[in-house]
């Protein structure tokens, strides 16, 4: 029965994931990252004697910590690309904050489809 579930719950995750990629709204590679994930939960739900057999390879304790420390992982490598992401968004920012003020004030260039006072 746990099976099925875990089915269900990984169709519905790749779908999401599958939707915002398609939207824009997440990056190739944080989507490649989820669905690695979610197949990954799809594999260990299916198979959770393959988890054991891996620990054995890597030497980690338990399957499930060796699914606990990946998950970490990703989640670190995600939250360094969401800070990359941040300071980019707060560079702009900062542009377009410092070429308003110019711009209110007089000192920068006008936009380009405003009217000039003089041509009316």
């Amino acid at each position: 029965m746990y099976r099925i579930l875990v089915v269900l719950i990984v169709a519905g995750a790749l779908y999401q994931t599958y939707r915002r990629t398609r939207d824009g709204r997440v990056s190739p590679v944080v989507a490649v990252l989820w669905a690695l994930f979610w197949l990954a939960v799809l594999v260990f739900g299916l198979v959770p004697e393959l988890s054991n057999k891996i620990t054995l390879v890597v030497g980690i304790g338990r399957g499930a910590d060796l699914f606990f420390f990946f998950s970490i992982l990703m989640l670190l490598y995600m939250n360094f690309l969401l800070l990359g992401r941040l300071d980019r968004v707060k560079s702009d920012l900062t542009d377009l904050t410092r070429e308003i003020a110019l711009r209110d004030a007089g000192l920068g260039k006008p936009p380009e489809d405003s009217i000039d006072p003089e041509d009316k």
